[in-house]
């Protein structure tokens, strides 16, 4: 049973008829593009989690395989499957997820999670990063924004383990806090891993045109604003394959990369650089914003 959320932005429009999701249960966002080959197996570890109380939110960013069809297929198949329809077209993937972001915001929902369409998510993925942002919501209170992410295990495409920490294998700190002196230069939250309260969520949307990926831009905004939470168990089998967006590269395939072709290595991180700048100005510009906004801040 399918679900089309069908707005520009982000509002549903009055006269829509469809069933919408339920306003309080968790969220999780699915930014698909010919995820084909993968696809089938990530919605199968979603439907076997052991927390089912939760919606799939998926927006296609003009895919040219099957993969429309592959999610109509699961849509109608379970109603908690929804697909957000709109008119934005390609939208690249860190602003498909902010489109994501804006019709999880106007569902009303309380927490929101994030998935990659190649990667598989353990049963107990949800289940436990609940509980933990259910802890960290107690300590702080219900209004604090907060993010929760974990380690990976890195896999190949057949998902056998190439990595056990995907954390120590590509060199990033495991404390439950990363300063924003660290973040803001080099992001250290895997998007496929994050579960997002509300208020992070209220923070984050709408999502700036320099946003560099979805997951960094919430990693900062929880940094300045509320608290990150890390787990060092690792809850998502990360695939390795060609078409990677973001892949695991271990310091040791860096430096080789670097000798081989030390321009193009330069070119690269040269732009990453600017595109974080960026970046870090439209989040200097969303913190004055909403200190505006709220004036106790």
């Amino acid at each position: 049973r399918r679900v089309l959320f069908r707005s520009r932005r982000h509002a549903l429009p009055e006269d829509d008829n469809s069933e919408r999701p339920t306003r309080m249960s968790t969220c999780i966002l699915l930014a698909t593009f010919n995820g084909e080959p993968h696809l089938p197996q990530l919605l199968d570890s979603l439907l076997a989690q052991t927390m089912q109380d939760w919606q799939l939110l998926v927006r296609d960013d003009g895919s040219s395989d099957a993969t429309p069809e592959l999610v109509r297929r699961a849509a109608r198949a379970n109603r908690r499957i929804h697909i957000i329809c709109d008119a934005r077209g390609r939208l690249g993937p860190a602003q498909n997820f902010g489109a994501l972001m804006g019709a999880a915001l106007v569902g009303g929902f309380r927490h929101v999670a994030f998935a990659d369409q190649d990667d598989v998510w353990i049963p107990q993925k949800l289940e436990r990063q609940l509980q933990r942002m259910h802890r960290a919501e107690d300590a702080g209170g219900a209004e604090l924004p907060l993010l929760v992410h974990s380690d990976l295990t890195v896999v190949d495409e057949r998902l056998a383990v190439l990595h056990e920490s995907f954390m120590r294998c590509s060199g990033l700190p495991f404390a439950d806090r990363v300063s924003l002196e660290t973040l803001i230069v080099r992001n250290h939250v895997v998007g496929c891993t994050m579960l997002a309260n509300r208020p992070l969520l209220e923070l984050a949307v709408p999502t700036p045109a320099e946003m560099v990926m979805h997951d960094w831009w919430l990693g900062l905004l929880a940094v300045t604003c509320g608290r990150l939470r890390y787990d060092d168990t690792p809850l998502v089998l990360y695939r390795q394959h060609s078409n990677n967006e973001v892949g695991a590269t271990n310091l040791e395939q860096k430096l080789r990369a670097g000798w081989r072709d030390w321009r193009t290595v330069w070119d690269r991180s040269l732009s990453n650089f600017r595109k974080g700048e960026f970046q870090a100005q439209a989040l200097r510009d969303r913190l004055r914003q909403q200190r505006q906004d709220s004036p106790m801040l």
